[in-house]
């Protein structure tokens, strides 16, 4: 894989479309360049339903958001973004 590659594959979009809850949440995680180590991206901001609902962070204890959001959906979220990069 190229440099250029590499570049572009870092910073691409992770789809998300995951039910919680009963709801269904659709959107984006978009990876903070600054966050990524080979290949991965552990900072992402996350848009759901057409809301930011802010960034979450990959952690040792796993995934953490700025706000205070339902620790579960931050799993799921995570989750989600964890399978798409596998």
């Amino acid at each position: 894989m190229s440099f250029q590659e590499k570049v572009s594959y870092k910073t691409e979009q992770v789809p998300i479309d995951i039910i919680y809850k009963g709801v269904r949440y659709i959107g984006r995680a978009i990876p903070l360049p600054s966050s990524c180590k080979e290949e991965v991206c552990f900072d992402l901001e996350i848009i759901l339903n057409g809301k930011a609902i802010g960034i979450i962070h990959s952690t040792i204890d796993g995934w953490k958001a700025e706000k205070d959001t339902d620790q579960g959906l931050i799993d799921a979220i995570g989750n989600e973004i964890f399978l798409w990069y596998e």
